[in-house]
């Protein structure tokens, strides 16, 4: 999940097959979006979604602290219903090099979840990841490991630099299992519809790219990802719009409102 910066004057500099001269810029904001139901297995049991989903990205003096809340009401089949919420929060540190984490899951009132921290290793020596729960376990993390913030960036690297596809080690902290290898699939820029975007404001006006993305574990051979999510990916690490695949059912996340957060200072 994804975040940068923004101003209106892009439509003066940014044209398809430009040199993108700055560095990636991440924008603390916080963006809510509309969950809906966006395609359902013929083997699924899902027959209706409702929800909302809120991210926010803020960067404090020595990191950046990010959160993520997902609301959502499933409708089933057999005319019963389901709440289910998502709860996330890290931070990882400015240099790339330590994360914090935990998360937590509740479904028909049942709750599981992950806390731990993680720590790069220096030059050709992994790294280490700590779980605090669910249970107490320690993962060592393989050279080339990155997480979420860094890899944001990185992926918006690759996508300014023409590249079609980037694949990355990158530790969440989702699964006990470790880190996971995520493939992601690069769209040709996209420029803003002023018709479409002007309602959210300066944030939304930005240039992207379209992103498929198919996670794996890592070292694995498998033809079929576990996981794959589909992004817009604005310039400046917002996401414009989203496609989570869920396992029954695939989750359309739509941008209503985003706004800017102003960093505190140091």
């Amino acid at each position: 999940m994804k975040i940068t910066t923004t101003t209106l004057t892009f439509l003066l500099v940014f044209l398809a097959g430009q040199v993108w001269a700055d560095a990636v810029m991440l924008q603390p904001h916080r963006a809510v979006y509309s969950a809906k139901l966006h395609k359902m297995r013929a083997t699924g049991n899902v027959a209706t979604v409702d929800g909302t989903m809120i991210i926010s990205l803020e960067k404090a003096c020595d990191g950046w602290i990010f959160a993520q809340q997902l609301s959502l009401d499933i409708g089933l089949s057999n005319a019963s219903a389901v709440r289910q919420e998502v709860r996330f929060a890290g931070w990882e540190s400015l240099d790339g090099n330590s994360y914090r984490f935990a998360s937590r899951q509740t479904t028909g009132g049942q709750q599981s979840g992950f806390k731990g921290s993680a720590r790069l290793g220096a030059g050709a020596n992994p790294g280490q990841a700590k779980f605090a729960a669910p249970e107490t376990k320690t993962i060592e993390l393989p050279v080339g490991t990155i997480f979420p913030i860094t890899h944001t960036k990185e992926l918006i690297e690759a996508a300014r630099g023409g590249r079609r596809m980037d694949p990355r080690i990158v530790f969440e902290g989702s699964t006990v299992d470790g880190p996971q290898q995520m493939t992601a699939f690069i769209g040709p820029v996209q420029l803003p519809k002023p018709q479409a975007e002007t309602a959210l404001g300066p944030l939304a006006m930005r240039p992207g790219w379209p992103v498929r993305m198919a996670v794996f574990p890592v070292g694995s051979q498998q033809a079929e990802p576990e996981f794959e999510v589909e992004v817009l990916q604005l310039d400046n690490g917002i996401a414009r719009k989203m496609v989570l695949d869920l396992g029954d059912f695939s989750l359309l996340l739509d941008l209503k409102i985003v706004k800017p957060i102003v960093n505190s200072g140091c």
